[in-house]
């Protein structure tokens, strides 16, 4: 049996990448491999493997596990994203690592924001060099390799892992409990808790006036921010709140809801991939980016804010019918 690594950012409780990592799991087994992990302090949760730090014996432990791969498969999420110092890194130097031990890699699902200096193309261009493909998850990450020397024939749009088709996955037959699933949470480092304020406030009032039903899921923790006072509207009037810790209970969750509202992009392509209408909103590009790729109704900040925009928009998605929005996934390497 082979034996896959999946350097990624599951880990850090992170509903939208610990998904990513259990249907990379299951993608790898329905293809007749077993699997390890490298990601976060809380990786246990998600699967068997080693924390990725910045200490020596973290850093031995991951070339050990490049060491007993038979492919190291980064990805997927937006890994490639240097909007942090020193965030893409450690998954550029795994892709060394793993050319260096002369091991098959390759990337995949990947999301790649905007590449902010030459360093950044430099290192990306490296690491992809010597990769066996690399599959992105939307054209604009395509397009952003390309721009930078990448040739465009070694890239392939596979879609997000999340969204992938499971073959073992059968109509959803859930009873509805919900009419709303809600997230409104946003990266610590782009919040902006008046303007979350705003949309739970103009959230809160259509939910008030028509009586509906509504479950609030979080896709990450509430720290270091003001957030959670700005989110005070809907705590008031949902019916249960989901942690991040848990992702398979965001999952049903959602599969109990009849359509979803999500700021955060795993909670719209969640919604997206298992027939639930969904109005994003889209705090980050990439949001209106899959919106358009998957055919779900985005709103951007301040439209989210207005309630005559809104409104419509939430009861639009109530009265739709969606289809299942899946891709197929690409076939595994060994």
């Amino acid at each position: 049996m082979k034996r896959v690594l999946f350097v990624g950012a599951a880990g850090w409780s992170n509903v939208g990448d610990d998904l990513i990592a259990l249907r990379l799991r299951e993608w790898a087994a329905a293809g007749g491999a077993s699997s390890r992990l490298v990601g976060g302090p809380d990786l246990e949760a998600v699967g068997p493997g080693v924390v990725l730090s910045g200490s020596i014996r973290s850093r031995a432990g991951v070339i050990r596990e490049v060491a007993h791969a038979d492919w190291v498969l980064i990805g997927g999420g937006g890994l490639l994203d240097d909007r942090r110092p020193h965030f893409y890194r450690p998954f550029t130097r795994i892709a060394h690592v793993a050319c260096s031990l002369q091991k098959p890699y390759g990337f995949i699902g990947l999301g790649v924001g905007p590449i902010r200096s030459s360093r950044t193309a430099r290192d990306y261009r490296s690491a992809l060099a010597h990769a066996s493909f690399t599959h992105v998850r939307d054209d604009e990450s395509k397009k952003r390799l390309v721009d930078i020397g990448v040739p465009e024939s070694s890239i392939e749009v596979s879609g997000d892992v999340v969204t992938w088709n499971r073959l073992d996955e059968t109509e959803d037959s859930q009873d509805i409990e919900f009419d709303l699933s809600i997230n409104l949470r946003q990266w610590e480092y782009s919040s902006s808790p008046d303007a979350v304020a705003g949309i739970a406030r103009s959230i809160a009032s259509v939910v008030k006036s028509h009586k509906l039903r509504v479950a609030l899921f979080a896709m990450s923790g509430m720290r270091d921010d003001d957030d959670r006072e700005a989110l005070r509207p809907l705590f008031d009037c949902a019916h249960i709140i989901v942690g991040p810790e848990r992702a398979r209970e965001v999952e049903e969750i959602i599969s109990r809801s009849r359509a979803v509202i999500s700021m955060r992009l795993h909670g719209c392509l969640l919604g997206a991939s298992m027939g639930r209408p969904v109005v994003g909103i889209a705090y980050d590009p990439k949001v209106a980016q899959q919106a358009a790729r998957l055919g779900f109704r985005s709103l951007d900040m301040a439209e989210a804010s207005d309630r005559t925009i809104l409104e419509p928009a939430i009861f639009r998605a109530l009265g739709a019918v969606a289809s299942r929005a899946v891709t197929d996934p690409p076939p595994t390497p060994w």
